[in-house]
């Protein structure tokens, strides 16, 4: 079912209309996708929590990767945003989605 079709344009190529909503629906995942990085959705744990018998979990594993292979890893992902960036226009929303 598609919703609001009765909005869309004659004027305008359908295929135009399908791509604008594919593109809005990459964004909005995309954008869902960085707020979960972020820790959204996400429970948080008392590093004061204690089990049944008293005993406190002192030293937590992570499960991050090492910082610095995430240092070098955000070093790439800033030469690749700065490239888009040149890149502009439709061709970095092309870029981007893919």
């Amino acid at each position: 079912m598609v919703n609001n079709l009765g909005t869309f344009s004659v004027r305008s190529a359908l295929r135009t209309w399908i791509f604008r909503i594919a593109a809005n629906k990459s964004h909005d995942y995309r954008v869902k996708q960085m707020a979960a990085k972020r820790g959204g959705g996400q429970l948080t744990v008392s590093l004061q929590l204690e089990d049944d018998e008293g005993n406190r979990p002192i030293d937590l594993p992570s499960d991050l990767p090492e910082p610095v292979s995430e240092l070098i890893r955000g070093e790439k992902w800033k030469l690749i945003g700065e490239a888009l960036v040149a890149l502009g226009g439709p061709c970095q929303e092309i870029m981007e989605l893919r």
